[in-house]
């Protein structure tokens, strides 16, 4: 058991854990769920679950959707759920899920296979003060539900990643009803273009996290139209996209001067001018992943070597970058994780 930072008890509950809770009637306000919890385990927990707005179920693969109606009659504070590979659960009970529990914020179905669009439809129409959402690895998911999320709640943080059905209308849609998006996860969404990019940006001039991983039609306009309309991005991950160039990199140094993490991985037409001139402005730096960045060499290393805040770094490989300069890197104060692969013996 811990105790939260706002004096509330936090504890991930076990089969013993929910036996001793039953016996002294404690009620808390955050419950996370143990993976080998069974149904008869939530139902003894009648006189405790009731004051809960905080609930976790994550990789709770045997809950079933009885626990999951349980959950919704009994909890009507609940705010935050989070049923992450809870696959067993059908339609039917998240629709009765998201008509009974209309405070909702917080929601986690991360490859919950079996959600629709119909449902996410509902969570819309019923949960008007949802701002978190992540619906991640759900591949039945397509526009419509976005656009119903978009148009009835205020998202404030949104992952779709790994939903291929996906496409720019879903984007555009967020962005023209989401204007206070700050958090955006579309990896590997793969039917997406420049236009959807473009226009988020032209309308969440909050934005503070994006992850566009795997987007392979992306090019450099949209990082350069991104960057200059949200300068305090502090997080950009655009890994596998192939299409990228120095030019995008140079964009990122230049007009988002505070970003704190930066995710090239394969970003294979990267050289080593784009990642000096990083170095030059986003002193903030603190991740940093070049791996599989074929063109560069020693010279990336030396000015990435001058960033006093950078923990993490990904070199993996970069095979025209020699053990000698890495081990040159060994001397930055804040760095805790280097890794590394094929190198230059030279």
């Amino acid at each position: 058991m811990k105790r939260a930072l706002n004096g509330s008890l936090t504890v991930e509950l076990d089969a013993n854990a929910v036996k001793w809770l039953k016996t002294r009637k404690i009620c808390l306000s955050n419950m996370s769920f143990g993976g080998n919890i069974t149904e008869k385990d939530v139902f003894s927990l009648l006189d405790v679950i009731h004051t809960a707005s905080n609930v976790s179920f994550k990789n709770c693969f045997r809950i079933t959707d009885a626990v999951l109606e349980f959950v919704a009659t009994r909890c009507s504070l609940l705010e935050s759920l989070d049923l992450s590979s809870c696959r067993n659960l059908s339609e039917a009970a998240f629709l009765f899920l998201f008509e009974r529990c209309p405070r909702l914020k917080s929601l986690v179905v991360s490859s919950c296979t079996n959600l629709t669009d119909a449902s996410l439809v509902a969570l819309a129409k019923h949960c008007p003060q949802l701002t978190r959402l992540r619906i991640n690895l759900c591949r039945n998911v397509s526009d419509s539900a976005v656009i119903a999320l978009a148009q009835h709640c205020d998202l404030t943080s949104l992952d779709l990643s790994d939903c291929p059905k996906i496409t720019n209308p879903a984007v555009l849609a967020v962005g023209a009803s989401c204007p206070g998006l700050r958090h955006l996860d579309v990896s590997r969404c793969e039917k997406l273009t420049n236009a959807a990019v473009i226009g988020l940006s032209q309308q969440c001039l909050q934005l503070e996290t994006l992850r566009v991983c795997g987007c392979r039609a992306l090019t450099d306009e949209t990082i350069l139209a991104l960057c200059k309309r949200c300068p305090d991005l502090s997080s950009l991950a655009v890994s596998n996209c192939p299409l990228l160039t120095d030019a995008a990199v140079t964009a990122i140094a230049l007009h988002c001067p505070t970003l704190v993490s930066l995710d090239l991985f394969s970003c294979t037409r990267v050289t080593d001018a784009a990642i000096t001139t990083l170095a030059e402005n986003c002193k903030s730096l603190r991740e940093l992943d070049v791996s599989v960045c074929f063109e560069l060499n020693d010279v990336s290393l030396t000015a990435l070597s001058q960033l006093a805040q950078l923990r993490s770094l990904g070199v993996y490989s970069c095979r025209n970058m020699t053990i000698s300069a890495i081990q040159s890197l060994f001397q930055s104060p804040e760095l805790t994780q280097l890794r590394v692969g094929i190198l230059s013996t030279i």
